[in-house]
């Protein structure tokens, strides 16, 4: 059993962490979901930290502006409406891969 490391940075009254150390924070007290990144989020709505959060999905509207919604995560840089364009970015970059290791 450990003690959430940021509750006690707090001086607050540790709830029990989820995990061991280093990742000894409680469900109030999150990391990043960035992998292996142990900063927190600047609030509990948030996934990511400032570091790692997406502010604009990546891809285009129709009239060819650049898409308003806010992507899924840094991992996955599409909105909802625009997601079907990760699985094409993927195969971009695994053919850009072949090409180099052919050449």
């Amino acid at each position: 059993i450990h003690s959430c490391k940021r509750c006690l940075e707090l001086d607050m009254i540790s709830e029990l962490a989820n995990d061991v150390p280093p990742y000894n924070v409680c469900d109030k007290h999150p990391f990043c979901m960035f992998p292996v990144c142990m900063k927190y989020p600047s609030s509990l709505e948030e996934n990511y930290c400032k570091e790692h959060s997406v502010v604009l999905c990546r891809s285009f509207t129709k009239k060819g502006k650049q898409c308003k919604k806010q992507a899924r995560s840094p991992m996955m840089p599409y909105c909802a409406d625009h997601a079907h364009l990760a699985s094409n970015m993927f195969q971009e970059v695994s053919l850009s891969k072949e090409e180099n290791t052919s050449s």
